[in-house]
């Protein structure tokens, strides 16, 4: 399965999926008040059907499991679907409703505890996942994620860890997408990765889908080093090789590519040495003015001092009112002081 063929099976699926039939599934899908909305079943029957995967990973079990179990042995009867939840009982009740059918030998429901990890700055909760458990070792064609739940901590370590199964063409789908924290969470995911996955949001879904391809598969254990990476390819494509710049990063930063990769001046500093935080914003303002008479071309904060655009707030006006802003994506926000 290639990125284009991905491409094409999610357009595919978007178009068909308000012709899919969910009373046809056997046995028949019960609901409950955490299952998926009957929209968003049927485009995930419908993505089944037009990508036919050889594999699947499912975060949060559930009527999802069913559907897909259904499609998959009618698509592809040879895909392998393992489903992951945090919760023994939740766990228990779909296999439950898998016992009677064919369908159960397609895949397994397993058990796995939400643990607190770091990625990115963040303690986020992701599965405790025994891989000897999972149905194959290959990568999935197809990673849905419906947990764990806003209460438990959200989705955005789990939208890391979905990359661990992942290779160019896995598409991730991510359920409840228009809830506020899943648009921070899906925001802050593509600001890590940049342009190693594509993002679209799928219009007309009751609670939201959003779904993404994979370019380049990036391990949860590297996001914060991938992160780094690609900042550093945003500063050398806006600031010129000759160029000194006041880097704003509460020396987070010292040692790092992002540092090294310009002649970089820290902010507040006297002879090349921070001297922290300015105590004010006419400080702030004051010092600026020197260095940039002195010589300094660029001011650029990095995401560890965005609080600074916050906290000084007449500074920040100051830069914005006199100041053109060659890019804000996230990462970087940087002004040309020339």
């Amino acid at each position: 399965m290639t990125i284009e063929e991905s491409r094409l099976a999610l357009t595919a699926a978007y178009d068909e999926a308000v012709k899919v039939d969910l009373s046809e599934i056997e046995p028949p899908l019960i609901p409950t008040g955490w299952t998926l909305a009957p929209d968003a079943l049927r485009f995930l029957v419908a993505l089944c059907r037009c990508l036919a995967p050889r594999q699947i990973v499912e975060f949060g079990s559930g009527l999802s499991t069913q559907a897909m179990m259904w499609a998959c042995s009618r698509a592809n009867p040879d895909c392998r679907i393992t489903s992951i939840d945090h919760d023994p009982d939740y766990a228990r009740t779909t296999m439950a409703a898998l016992e009677s059918t064919l369908e159960k030998n397609a895949g397994k429901v397993i058990v796995a505890p939400l643990v607190a990890r770091q990625c990115a700055g963040n303690t986020v909760p992701v599965y405790h996942i025994d891989a000897r458990n999972l149905e194959t070792s290959q990568p999935a064609d197809l990673v849905f994620v419906d947990g764990p739940p806003l209460a438990l901590g959200g989705r955005l370590g789990v939208l890391y860890q979905a990359m661990d199964f992942a290779r160019p063409g896995t598409i991730i789908l991510l359920d409840d997408a228009d809830r506020k924290e899943e648009k921070k969470h899906i925001a802050f995911w593509q600001t890590c990765l940049g342009d190693a996955i594509e993002v679209q949001t799928l219009p007309g879904y009751e609670r939201g889908l959003a779904a993404c391809i994979v370019n380049e598969p990036v391990p949860f254990n590297k996001v914060d080093g991938h992160r780094m990476e690609i900042t550093a390819r945003d500063l050398i494509s806006v600031v010129p090789s000759n160029a000194t710049i006041i880097l704003v990063d509460d020396e987070q930063w010292t040692g790092s590519k992002i540092a090294s990769v310009r002649r970089t001046i820290p902010f507040l500093e006297h002879d090349d040495i921070y001297h922290g935080p300015p105590p004010n914003d006419d400080t702030a303002i004051q010092e600026l003015e020197q260095m940039r008479a002195a010589g300094a071309d660029y001011i650029v904060f990095g995401w560890p001092t965005f609080w600074w655009l916050d906290y000084y707030a007449n500074f920040h006006e100051h830069l914005r009112a006199n100041f053109p802003c060659l890019l804000n994506n996230g990462r970087l926000v940087i002004w040309d002081l020339r």
